[in-house]
């Protein structure tokens, strides 16, 4: 029994101080007070934070350290991604101003590209972005593979990195800046010399590695024949006039035309045509009659079957029939139902059975500051220095990059390689088909863009129609060993180093 109290007493003891050590812990809460400053010392210290992070990312060393994209083992950082996306809009941009001019771009510069529509269902910022990683793709694959075969960069290449390299150095020094800084301005934040020079290097041998796959596949003249015989409507070519007449809902400019109307006006058109200078002056004619300055558009010239037939099946039938003449004239339903063509045929499908010619010139140009008199004498005296000195191909190269004024040619020592009849503005076309020349023969001739230095390298080897085929070989057979090798490539992005991307616009 006194063990029992004894226990209880203990009991009673031992809850008295439990008690009492819970109302010291109650007294030792924070007063409001204390509370407010401790909330406003982790407020201070997430700012901080935040602030900290914030810096960071807009930093050069964030683009540097964070992957926009893994490609296959390769991580491409978020400003090697930035360059290539931004180099994309460019490329595009200067492209589709050359073509149709600033205002008809399709890109408002005053607006983010991921508020403006490339397509449907792609955003301009979303087209650009999947351009460069494709490109990045290309770059990293082509040359890991190429360092995988010993490949290095050819003699040409490897003068042209040097060279670039050795123009952002002197950059840098003209600009008083380090080479990082000086590459950071050109290519943007983040990026430095060495990923200049890395990313520069694999893009000559990437290019060059496909150069030199493509010519690494080899074909019997047989297997050349088999493949055009099985595709002869992406080589066979023909010339060809069209003009559609097609039915019409009206509109308050003008009246309805039915399909019957249509086919009446195209008959009405076609009465009386024997011959392709009727065709032309009818077409004009027509085209006057909505405006006065309106010309004949009518011709095609050394199109494919396959590419008439993108515009129409009918059409491409028609015109590809082997019964075809010169000269021959049809009335072709669209494919649709919803008009008439009137069609002529002017070459009649072919193979290109003729030699293509290499030829080097170097242009000395007439414009408003230069006379027709002074552009003569300026060739005459760079034909002569040629003349006087070595006067080889090489030396005639070395000419046409110092002084051509052919954006076209003259890096590449004025050279235009694969050149067919009707290619060039006609005076340089008639000099080099229709004159019988030899390898090494120069002339002076003028075209409506200036004076032009001419050297007649050679007349290539096969026919034109074997070498497209052979060319189409190469490509198919580079995209098929392209498209296995991409397997080991593939592309995972990463959304934070994307977000880092500078913008254009």
């Amino acid at each position: 029994m006194a063990k029992s109290v004894n226990k209880i007493e203990q009991r009673k003891q031992e809850a008295y101080k439990l008690h009492k050590r819970n109302q010291k812990r109650a007294g030792r809460k924070l007063r409001p007070s204390a509370v407010k400053k401790l909330i406003a010392i982790i407020c201070a210290v997430v700012i901080v934070l935040a602030g900290s992070c914030a810096a960071f990312l807009n930093s050069g060393l964030a683009r540097r350290v964070i992957a926009a994209a893994t490609i296959g083992n390769e991580k491409i950082s978020a400003a090697e991604y930035s360059y290539y996306y931004n180099s994309s809009y460019q490329s595009y941009y200067q492209t589709m101003t050359s073509y149709f001019g600033a205002d008809n771009v399709g890109i408002d510069t005053t607006k983010s590209l991921k508020s403006q529509q490339y397509s449907e269902d792609q955003s301009y910022a979303d087209y650009f972005s999947d351009d460069a990683l494709s490109s990045l793709q290309f770059v990293t694959a082509l040359a890991s593979e190429a360092k995988k075969a010993g490949y290095t960069l050819s003699e040409d290449e490897q003068e042209r990195y040097d060279t670039q390299i050795d123009t952002i150095v002197q950059g840098a020094k003209d600009a008083g800046l380090s080479e990082d800084k000086y590459v950071a301005q050109l290519c943007g934040k983040g990026y430095t010399m060495d990923m200049y020079k890395k990313i520069l290097h694999d893009e000559l041998l990437a290019y060059d590695y496909r150069n030199e796959k493509e010519s690494s596949f080899t074909y019997e003249a047989a297997d050349v024949d088999t493949y055009y015989q099985e595709h002869k409507e992406d080589f066979d070519k023909a010339d060809f006039r069209y003009l559609l007449f097609s039915a019409q809902d009206a509109t308050e400019d003008q009246e309805a035309v039915t399909l019957e109307e249509a086919k009446a006006q195209a008959e009405a058109f076609m009465d009386g045509i024997t011959s392709e200078v009727q065709y032309s002056a009818k077409a004009e004619a027509k085209a006057q009659e909505t405006d006065e300055n309106g010309t004949d558009t009518t011709k095609r010239t050394n199109v494919t079957k396959s590419s008439i037939t993108a515009i129409d099946e009918n059409l491409g039938n028609w015109v590809f029939d082997a019964t075809r003449k010169a000269e021959e004239v049809g009335l072709v339903e669209r494919a649709d139902g919803t008009g008439y063509y009137v069609v002529m045929v002017v070459t009649p499908a072919h193979r290109e059975e003729y030699h293509t010619a290499n030829v080097r010139h170097i242009l000395i140009t007439v414009n408003e500051e230069v006379t027709e008199d002074d552009a003569r004498a300026k060739a005459e005296e760079i034909y002569k220095e040629w003349q006087d000195g070595e006067a080889t191909e090489d030396s005639f190269a070395a000419l046409a990059n110092e002084h051509s004024e052919d954006t076209g040619s003259n890096t590449n020592g004025g050279l235009y390689e694969g050149v067919y009849p009707g290619e060039m503005v006609t005076a340089f076309d008639q000099w080099v088909f229709y004159a019988g020349h030899k390898p090494g023969d120069t002339a002076i001739i003028e075209t409506e863009y200036g004076f032009h230095i001419m050297y007649y390298v050679s007349e290539s080897e096969n026919e034109k129609w074997f070498d497209d085929v052979d060319t189409a070989m190469r490509s198919e057979d580079y995209n098929n060993w392209y498209d296995e090798i991409l397997k080991n490539y593939q592309i995972k992005e990463n959304w934070l180093g994307k977000k880092l991307r500078t913008e254009p616009i």
